[in-house]
């Protein structure tokens, strides 16, 4: 007697994802290898060093400054990059620093999509006194 293979799971039905435990010391890299793994599956191509020239080139001092710091940073191995870190680092201030990774993402090559975009960096989470987490 032949057996059937199981149906194929309704794919109306499945999760669009799912959560699973990461432990706190582990949430950074974690996410850092699901973001490269999103980045491979994407098509999405990597910038090239003419395409990053014109980038910068088009880009004013401060701009410029902010890419530098933040190409520094990669570059000596910091994995968790804070706003505060680089306003702190450049004598910006959070707010100039946000609006400029913005206007970067913004002048950024058409066609490409947000997730290629040049610069990102985290913000520094917020606990307000009293609040519970």
């Amino acid at each position: 007697m032949e057996e059937t293979p199981p149906p194929e799971p309704d794919a109306d039905r499945l999760p669009e994802s799912v959560l699973v435990p990461v432990p706190r010391e582990m949430v950074v890299e974690v996410t850092q290898y699901l973001a490269r793994l999103q980045w491979a599956s994407s098509g999405i191509r990597a910038w090239s060093s003419d395409e990053l020239l014109r980038l910068l080139e088009g880009l004013d001092d401060q701009g410029r400054t902010l890419v530098r710091a933040v190409a520094h940073a990669k570059l000596v191995g910091d994995r968790d990059l804070l706003d505060t870190q680089v306003a702190r680092s450049t004598g910006l201030t959070t707010r100039e620093v946000a609006g400029l990774v913005r206007e970067i993402n913004d002048v950024a090559e058409p066609g490409r999509s947000s997730s290629s975009c040049c610069c990102v960096l985290r913000t520094r989470a917020v606990r307000r006194s009293g609040a519970s987490r």
